[in-house]
């Protein structure tokens, strides 16, 4: 008997690896099997054949290749800091040669990447690298991905926070890092997320869209045409055509490419219903929205502290594209489900304001409406403007240095 179970468990281990194995080989989605990924170059490998590596992985410049003897600063970010383009390109690269080479810049970060996974890293490393300056490149899009546990390269290391606010730190990462080898593991772990879909309320079940006005003899617009009013048509249009052109990909016909720019404007997650990502523009935020903002502040705040606490100076870069924003700063009164709501660049301003409450240092660079700031390839900040942010962050530490 005893035998006999002990056959059936082995037939059931081997079936098991062979099945997993089988449908890792084949790439079967979902088939990224990182658990917080540190660079995205199977992302874009046809436009950069080779990229050098950190020693925490990041693309960047090797070890071997810094400078010797000079003091250290560490770049945080996102794509916006990987980018898909040359080496030189880089954020870290320019400002290191802004810098006039007196310091080596890490780039940390990847595609997708939170503030979540910014601060575990420097939990994790800054007593190691010893930094002088650490500067964070600051996103909007940092809001939904510190909230999302699936993030642009699979599952990642995330701060929970409850309906109370209250805030648990990641545990068992090491753990979740060897499960995610597993196919089965990562696929339970989906059909989780998306059976706790029931439980996300959306804007429009929110206790704070029924508090709402109604429309009755107001001058409103519907959100249809309040799509109109925000970005600029023509210049997303344009740049979806160039880039595609240059990346000699298919141009998306101009109905589909209205119906997906639509699309992206209401989800912000396939773990999660339908939603407004308008909800930065908007004068009231759901309770989802709040716990976007709170949990948000609170990571960039423990950045700051561990910095602080490590004797060197956090400078939050805050880079404002006008382009996605608004073409004007007047209020839209917008009819929802009759009930009054009201966007505007006004509100997306003071939402930030909360994110970066208690940060010192913040620079803010504004990229005005019509500014073909994007790169042909990628679609991220192309090499000009990059130099003209970095050129600012440079002249930042300059005037911390003298006053020194």
């Amino acid at each position: 008997m005893k035998k006999n179970i002990f056959f059936a468990v082995m037939i059931f281990i081997i079936i098991f690896l062979f099945v997993e194995l089988s449908l890792n080989l084949a790439q079967i989605r979902p088939s990224n099997a990182s658990y917080g990924w540190n660079n995205a170059h199977n992302t874009y490998n046809k436009y950069i054949n080779k990229i050098e590596v950190n020693e925490y992985g990041n693309r960047d410049l090797p070890k071997a290749k810094r400078f010797k003897n000079k003091s250290n600063i560490i770049l945080l970010g996102d794509s916006q800091i990987e980018l898909s383009q040359k080496s030189q390109n880089m954020p870290a690269r320019i400002l290191e040669k802004k810098l006039k080479g007196n310091f080596n810049v890490y780039s940390i970060g990847s595609w997708g990447w939170g503030n979540d996974q910014q601060l575990l890293f420097l939990k994790n490393n800054i007593n190691e690298i010893k930094p002088k300056y650490v500067i964070l490149f600051f996103t909007s899009n940092d809001l939904e991905n510190n909230l999302n546990h699936i993030g642009f390269k699979g599952e990642k290391p995330t701060y929970k926070i409850n309906n109370n606010f209250e805030i648990q730190e990641p545990k068992f990462l090491y753990f979740k890092s060897i499960l995610n080898n597993f196919w089965t593991y990562r696929s339970l772990y989906r059909l989780n997320l998306l059976r706790e879909k029931k439980n996300y309320k959306n804007y429009l079940e929110d206790e704070s869209f029924f508090k709402r006005d109604n429309c009755k003899n107001k001058n409103t617009i519907d959100n249809k045409q309040l799509l109109n009013h925000y970005s600029n048509y023509d210049y997303l249009r344009k740049k979806h055509i160039q880039i595609y052109n240059k990346r000699g990909e298919k141009i998306v016909n101009e109905n589909d490419f209205k119906k997906n720019l639509q699309k992206n404007l209401i989800l912000r997650n396939r773990y999660k219903p339908e939603d407004d990502r308008l909800y930065y523009f908007r004068e009231t935020q759901s309770l989802e929205d709040k716990k976007q903002i709170f949990l948000t502040n609170y990571l960039i705040n423990k950045m700051q502290d561990i910095v602080v606490d490590n004797n060197a100076k956090f400078i939050l870069l805050n880079v404002v594209n006008e382009n996605n924003l608004f073409k004007d700063d007047k209020v839209y009164n917008v009819c929802i489900n009759h009930k009054l709501l009201r966007y505007s660049n006004q509100f997306f301003y003071a939402l930030f304001r909360k994110v970066f409450n208690g940060i010192e240092n913040i620079v803010t660079y504004t990229i005005h409406e019509g500014t073909e700031e994007y790169d042909l390839i990628d679609g991220h900040l192309n090499f000009e403007i990059n130099e003209k942010i970095f050129a600012t962050i440079a002249n930042k530490i300059e005037k911390f240095e003298k006053n020194k």
